[in-house]
């Protein structure tokens, strides 16, 4: 019997043309909102479980190019985080449209040009990052993980590369919280963003038939498990602080 996420999945990687591009756009749009000020953090599971599928489905698709070679299939996971990267760069840099809009009647025509021109260069990390997940990976399980892996080497490379521009990075979701957010003493920002999308991504397990299903469960779990340790750890160091008035200040 076929359970609902199972299905959903199926339905989700057997998506072809542009349909698996609209819906890569519209996934990294609405990843945007765990991010500040909104802080819908929840949104993170579907975005990253469905990025995580339409890659898997460049292994199952029946397009023509992704059933050639293994290198147009590779091609097709690079277009898929592209298209993610769109999305998720658009709505997260919506902000720079506003300054066009300082004379509107000169420059509010160049507005779409801008936008999209920085945030479909930009998507190119991210089209990387799902161009290395397919090769770096052989099935649903190590697609998640080296996902999450891949999306931080690429948010530490755009901190510096071409002058860094190390804008929205994952690990900022965590901001509302004070808890959450000491683990970066340690690991910085971008080992908090690990993390999450570690967590994020681990449910696309779930609706994979060909894994039992305790592992399923039991991949889940570890990752969600080391996001409460991040949480119960930032807390005890909180409970532990001494304030200290320093009177020369």
């Amino acid at each position: 019997m076929i359970s609902k996420i199972e299905l959903l999945r199926e339905q989700v990687i057997s998506l072809t043309g542009w349909p698996r591009r609209i819906t890569a756009l519209f996934l990294g749009s609405m990843t945007v909102l765990a991010l500040p000020p909104f802080h819908v953090w929840p949104l993170l599971i579907p975005g990253f479980v469905g990025l995580a599928w339409l890659i898997d489905g460049c292994r199952t698709s029946k397009e023509p190019r992704c059933l050639t070679i293994s290198r147009l299939a590779s091609w097709s996971a690079f277009s898929i985080g592209w298209w993610f990267g769109v999305g998720f760069f658009s709505a997260g840099l919506y902000w720079l449209s506003l300054s066009f809009l300082v004379d509107a009647a000169t420059f509010a025509w160049m507005i779409p040009f801008a936008l999209f021109g920085i945030s479909a260069s930009m998507a190119l990390y991210i089209g990387l990052t799902g161009w290395l997940a397919y090769v770096s990976s052989q099935g649903s399980v190590s697609c998640g993980l080296f996902l999450a892996l891949w999306w931080v080497v690429f948010e530490w490379i755009r901190g510096w590369a071409f002058s860094g521009f190390p804008w929205n990075l994952l690990g900022t979701v965590w901001t509302i919280s004070d808890a959450m957010i000491q683990v970066t003493a340690i690991t910085g920002v971008l080992g908090l963003s690990l993390v999450t999308v570690l967590a994020a991504v681990a449910p696309s397990t779930l609706g994979n038939k060909n894994i039992k299903v305790s592992k399923r469960y039991g991949l889940t779990s570890i990752a969600w498990l080391a996001l409460l340790l991040v949480w119960v750890g930032g807390y005890i160091r909180l409970n532990d602080a001494i304030q200290n008035d320093v009177n020369t200040v």
